[in-house]
């Protein structure tokens, strides 16, 4: 059978939320700006990866995707 890979996240610059709730190791939930948000992930070498939307804040976890 052959599937086409359906990606369920938009990540890093698909990204287009001002607003960004970062989650995932070490992080407590504080809200940044996406911008602050994709420097951050870039520091670490991870991908910021949106999860949910909630009243016009991105949740996001940065993480290998």
């Amino acid at each position: 059978m052959n599937k086409k890979f359906k990606k369920e996240h938009k990540i890093n610059g698909e990204i287009t939320i001002s607003k960004i709730r970062l989650t995932g190791d070490g992080f407590n939930g504080s809200i940044v700006s996406l911008e602050e948000a994709l420097i951050k992930s870039n520091e670490l070498e991870l991908d910021l990866v949106l999860m949910s939307e909630a009243n016009g804040i991105g949740i996001c976890k940065l993480m290998v995707y």
